[in-house]
């Protein structure tokens, strides 16, 4: 018969604080085996880097004044735990909290982080508080920045963790007048109320006064600060709102006005910028040639047709509890710039980012501050061509973002000469040149033009997408050279990849001198060698326990002079089993399997076969139809490429590896 649990204490002076839908309590004496599990769950440890979990320290913790458990009043289960005990300074206090993993994202977080400032402030009366956090718990951070908290420090290696290892610290802080103005407007909020500015005005003068005991209004400063700063993000939260109602309605009337052989007054200047970031589809191979191809490609729809046979696929919606990330609201950001000499007219040098006309620049005369050009003021004006997007420069490279963001940590990789700023993934690409060496760096963390949900989540996937490139190395993936944190990011380091996109150009051959067109054309032995080399590093994949997610034709880069094949773009690689948690997945129709379409469907090594079957199709026959006639492999290789892409999961080869022997023994007989 299962052990009946022990009763939680009674609520006498164990009980710290009780909401809702929790209950903050110290641990009883016998919860050891509780807590330890709660520290073997995903990433918990980390906060408690005392040591060796023995029974004896397990039971000192449970004693421990400070520390606390976080019971769900639903099932009295331990969720988590709390951390709360006085400054190193008079009325101040450290705060620290976690959820077990299959808790989170239900509200408990931050049901528990607004009772502990309750506690801290209204009942012990602190003036300050702080809580400590590694750099990478991403949703704990924005959690902090949603209560108010602003980040104060970083430090690098300074906290050990139980395996031995050091690791990186931010500390938070928030002050009882922040709470105070955050506090009344929640309250407001949850009430239904209308919210006015000179409510939080007045609150910022008595909250003040009260702790002053002088209601001058220069002491208020801070509190009016922050009062005007969570009006400004409530009406900028309610203007992006009407801003997304009337894209649909302005998208429409350019289709009309395009139709009816005009363009609306505005759109050229809209369209330039934009243009200098990507090179127009009908450029020839000369340029193709001057510009190379990114050595890694984001994940990026498909052609026009397919678009609009079906929906994209959707990014994930950032979670409620981000709030802003690192997203600057001034435009005197100092930029990557050359130094700037008085009589360069060559458009190469620095320049002040460039606002959009609802918010147009009215530039007095630019002080000039090391490489870069200040100055700019905001004044109302004309309707805005960009639709909310600004343009920023990086050694005079324009770059269309939603916000300008700082790129101070590229001037030592060199000189950025290209970006790819248009893309749906949430990361930005660079090309940069030193001397005569090139690099290819991808970043998240800015807000930009095209992406749908929040850096945050955009940073995460190119963390674990860097842990992808390091566990997959092989000969023909482009080599990752590092990859690091910035102040507001993350980024991937890459070595210049010889090649050009597969991506560019379509199926249907119009235009001879695309790189698809060019490829297909290629010699028969040469498709083959290419495509050998594709089986090979998926079995590569497959044996180091992962499986191909978003794998397309922009995943292709070709040197036609060497005949070499390389891969890149391989950030959504994942460690098997993998379960589809969006539905439609990401990634190009014409290389998807059905299970990708197929909410909790397992992805795995047969999902990688049908994968390997569509590229086979895609550079030896008819790419979607796959009919024997458009087939130029001999009938061999084509029953095996035809079994490779069947509906039914069960009909395929079991593992690339089969595939991968079965097509070698085929073509070289």
């Amino acid at each position: 018969m299962e052990k009946e649990k022990e009763k939680a204490p009674a609520e006498t002076e164990d009980v710290l604080i009780r909401t809702p839908n929790l209950l903050i309590r110290r641990f009883g004496q016998e919860e050891w085996p509780e807590l330890l599990t709660y520290l073997q769950d995903d990433g918990v440890a980390d906060g408690f880097p005392e040591g060796i979990y023995t029974e004896e320290r397990l039971r000192d913790m449970t004693a421990d004044p400070y520390l606390y458990a976080l019971v769900s009043l639903q099932d009295d289960q331990v969720i988590g735990h709390v951390f709360s005990r006085p400054g190193v300074q008079p009325m101040t206090g450290l705060l620290g909290f976690g959820v077990r993993s299959d808790y989170r994202r239900c509200g408990y977080g931050t049901e528990a982080a607004q009772a502990l400032f309750r506690h801290a402030f209204e009942e012990l009366g602190l003036h300050r508080v702080t809580v400590s956090c590694p750099p990478e718990n991403l949703a704990l951070r924005a959690l902090l920045e949603k209560c108010g908290m602003r980040m104060e420090a970083f430090f690098r290696r300074n906290l050990p963790t139980i395996d031995g290892e050091w690791r990186d610290e931010c500390v938070y802080a928030l002050l009882r007048d922040e709470w105070l103005v955050n506090a009344s407007l929640l309250h407001l909020r949850q009430g239904g109320e209308a919210i006015r500015l000179e409510d939080f005005i007045a609150l910022s003068l008595s909250a003040e006064s009260e702790q002053s005991g002088a209601g001058e209004l220069v002491e208020a400063v801070p509190v009016l600060d922050t009062a005007l700063a969570i009006e400004a993000e409530h009406r900028a939260d309610l203007e992006a709102e009407l801003e997304a109602e009337l894209e649909a309605g302005y998208q429409a009337e350019l289709e009309l006005e395009a139709a009816a052989g005009f363009a609306p007054e505005g759109v050229a200047s809209y369209e330039a910028p934009a243009q200098t970031s990507a090179l127009p589809e009908a450029a020839s191979d000369a340029a193709f040639e001057a510009a190379p191809v990114p050595p890694v490609q984001e994940p990026a729809g498909d052609a026009a047709e397919e678009s609009a046979a079906e929906p994209a696929a959707e990014h994930p919606a950032a979670s409620e509890i981000y709030g802003q990330f690192a997203a600057p609201g001034e435009p005197d950001i100092p930029q990557v710039t050359l130094p700037m000499s008085a009589g360069d007219s060559s458009g190469a040098g620095p320049s002040a980012p460039v606002l959009p006309a609802a918010v147009a620049a009215t530039v007095i005369e630019p002080a000039a501050v090391e490489g870069t050009v200040v100055g700019v003021q905001r004044a109302p004006a004309a309707p805005d061509p960009m639709y909310g997007l600004i343009e920023q420069r990086v050694d005079g490279v324009p770059i269309v973002l939603r916000r300008l963001h700082d790129f101070n940590w590229l001037a030592p990789f060199g000189r950025v000469f290209r970006v790819w700023d248009r893309q749906d993934s949430g990361n930005l690409s660079f090309g940069l040149e030193i001397e005569d060496q090139r690099v290819f760096i991808k970043y998240a963390g800015a807000e930009t033009a095209e992406y749908a949900g929040h850096p945050a989540d955009a940073v995460q996937r190119l963390r674990e997408a860097a842990n992808a490139y390091e566990a997959l190395d092989h000969p023909a993936l482009v080599r990752m050279l590092d990859h690091f944190e910035t102040p507001d990011g993350y980024a991937i380091l890459f070595e210049w990849a010889k090649g050009q996109s597969l991506h560019r150009g379509d199926d249907s051959g119009a235009d001879p001198h695309s790189v698809r067109s060019r490829f297909r054309a290629l010699p028969i032995e040469r498709r083959l060698e290419a495509m050998e080399t594709i089986l090979d590093f998926h079995a590569h994949v497959e044996e180091k326990g992962y499986v191909a997610i978003d794998f397309y034709d922009g995943s292709m880069l070709y040197d036609f002079e060497a005949g070499r094949m390389t891969l890149c773009d391989i950030d959504l690689y994942r460690p098997a089993p993998y379960i589809n948690e969006m539905g439609r997945m990401w990634g190009s129709s014409r290389f998807m399997s059905a299970e990708e379409y197929e909410l909790g469907a397992a992805i795995d090594s047969r999902t990688n076969v049908y994968t390997m079957g569509a590229t086979a199709f895609y550079m030896l026959g008819g790419t979607r139809d796959r009919s024997p006639g458009l087939w130029e492999a001999g009938e061999e290789l084509y029953r095996l490429a035809l079994r490779a892409v069947s509906p039914e999961r069960s009909h395929r080869q079991a593992s690339v590896r089969e595939l991968l022997d079965a097509w070698t023994s085929l073509v070289r007989g």
